[in-house]
């Protein structure tokens, strides 16, 4: 579970990447997984299911951050559309993190970067979808939803709960099995299908992130695989960059926060299709 202290320099870069990746996860609503996993089994020279665990494992420190940040200083998170997705998130979670020792996680990459480019060039160009939104696995009644944040900005939208429980199901088995936090699947869905304006959807992405990796940590801490000293370092910069990030967010137009997110999706997508 735990490996060697590490050295004075591997704790002031593990440092400065958590720090940024802090910094970006709670600006576009991400956990970040993507950055950690890479950074531990190569960096680090990690073992790949302990990086995927330890991976998880930091992103608790971040989006805990983003959480306090968003929740109860700017009051810009959905929290039942969050437990919504965490209801249906947390057991696939933990199925994904057992499922690590018989899939392997690079054929899941391959698939999702897929998904990922067609959600990033839709964001980046600010494709609609709301016709298709409200016949795509049509629900009797949808949810109607109405947000104030501390600056008095009213957010009014309506969510179809029937996908939310299916992308919620859906981000939590990429988060175990992945080592990501699960806003790479959460912030396409709840912008382009469920319709939720963009920065209640990162908010509330970190939120329903956060109990995504608490569960799927649980599955590879009893696996043996997280090393605790390396989570400690990357976790305490992620916590102070998360920090900053959400206070960049607040400050962040709508329309350029939704193109930036595109650009940062087609970009993971090319991280995700050449890193093996």
């Amino acid at each position: 579970m735990t490996g060697l202290p590490p050295v004075p320099l591997e704790v002031l870069t593990s440092f400065a990447v958590g720090f940024l990746t802090g910094v970006y996860g709670a600006l576009f609503g991400f956990g970040g997984g993507f950055i950690f996993v890479p950074y531990f089994y190569l960096a680090l020279n990690m073992p790949i299911h302990m990086a995927i665990g330890s991976s998880l494992a930091s992103i608790i420190f971040l989006t805990s951050s983003a959480v306090v940040s968003y929740g109860f200083f700017q009051r810009r998170i959905d929290l039942k559309l969050a437990l919504l997705l965490m209801v249906a998130a947390a057991p696939s979670a933990f199925l994904g993190a057992w499922l690590t020792r018989y899939v392997d996680p690079y054929l899941l990459r391959i698939f999702f970067s897929a998904l990922l480019a067609y959600a990033g060039v839709n964001m980046a160009l600010e494709l609609k979808f709301e016709g298709g939104r409200r016949r795509l696995l049509s629900f009797p009644t949808l949810w109607r939803r109405t947000i104030i944040d501390e600056q008095g900005v009213n957010f009014r939208y309506e969510v179809n709960p029937l996908l939310a429980v299916l992308g919620g199901a859906g981000a939590g088995f990429i988060s175990g099995l992945a080592g990501v936090g699960g806003g790479l699947v959460n912030m396409p869905l709840m912008c382009l299908v469920l319709g939720v304006p963009i920065h209640v959807a990162v908010a509330t992405s970190e939120l329903a992130t956060l109990i995504n990796v608490v569960s799927g940590s649980m599955g590879h801490f009893l696996a043996g695989n997280i090393d605790f000293y390396r989570v400690a370092v990357v976790g305490s910069g992620a916590l102070l960059g998360a920090y900053v990030g959400t206070k960049v967010c607040v400050r962040m137009k709508p329309r350029i926060l939704r193109r930036a997110l595109g650009l940062v999706l087609l970009l993971v997508t090319v991280r995700m299709i050449f890193w093996g």
